[in-house]
């Protein structure tokens, strides 16, 4: 069996290469449990485990809970009692496990590699992001820093799914705002850490008014940071590409005192932003 040593070695090597995993920690355990408080065991979104926090129904349980925090981001408690009127040879204790959600890099998705989006994809690398930048175009990798992945899709309609989960930043800037509005239709029901589209007022609206029209909720839309950025009269790439880091990092900021308080709550939309291109 892996020892706490072999699950922190694991943690360390995973985040190195910038995956995030759950990590399961035994923070109580009352009458006869199968595994003792401190005992960890690590978790990856394929579905890989190492260690262990008891096995059986906890462990099932604890396995199921990690999917949640991986989709959701926020930390989660398991008390689960170890009794069995069927089954004699269960333990009878109670166990408590933590869940939590271990990440390296903050991720910044970046649709589309035109100027805008690769000032953004220079500017997100030096503040050490992982920054990957999407395109259907193939783009010139002489034009982005190596710190920069860049993954060509066949269509802004079909995007690949397995990025965009809470830990992911996403801003939509593709070229000539082609697939801007297919995009967005593919994140709103994403748990993001962050949504932005770029563009002007009257074609936020306009986007916005389509969905409205098919269903989608207000408060799924409020969701959308759009114009994208801080009102702080941008106008060229590089300063375009600051308002819009200057609002994810306030975005994070937030997020963070919300989980200090032991609440998330949703973000309101801007009232005045600046437009882009």
């Amino acid at each position: 069996m892996a020892s706490v040593t072999d699950v922190y070695a694991a943690v360390h090597e995973s985040l190195q290469k910038g995956e995030s995993v759950c990590v399961a920690t035994v923070i109580g355990a009352e009458g006869s449990t199968p595994r003792g408080i401190g005992s960890k065991m690590v978790m990856w979104k394929d579905g890989r485990t190492l260690g262990s926090v008891g096995g059986g129904p906890l462990e099932l349980k604890v396995q199921e809970s990690a999917a949640e925090v991986f989709r959701s981001g926020c930390p989660t408690r398991i008390r689960l009692a170890l009794k069995s009127e069927l089954d004699p040879g269960i333990c009878g204790g109670e166990a408590e496990v933590f869940v939590e959600l271990l990440t390296s890099k903050p991720l910044l998705i970046v649709f589309g590699g035109g100027h805008v989006g690769r000032a953004l994809s220079q500017l997100a690398s030096l503040l050490d992001f992982r920054v990957i930048v999407m395109d259907r175009r193939e783009l010139d990798r002489t034009l982005f820093s190596d710190r920069v992945e860049t993954v060509r899709v066949e269509s802004w309609a079909h995007l690949p799914q397995d990025y965009f989960d809470a830990q992911a930043h996403v801003a939509i800037m593709t070229p000539e705002h082609e697939g801007d509005r297919d995009a967005l239709a593919q994140m709103l029901d994403r748990p993001l850490a962050y949504l932005g589209m770029i563009g002007s007022r009257r074609k936020v609206a306009l986007t916005f008014d389509s969905f409205r029209q098919q269903g989608v909720s207000e408060e799924v839309l409020r969701r959308v940071h759009a114009p994208i950025g801080l009102d702080i009269g941008a106008e060229t790439p590089m300063e375009i590409a600051v308002s819009i880091l200057a609002e994810i990092i306030q975005v994070r900021n937030s997020h963070r005192a919300a989980s200090a308080d032991g609440s998330r709550s949703g973000l309101s939309m801007k009232a005045a932003q600046h437009t882009g291109g």
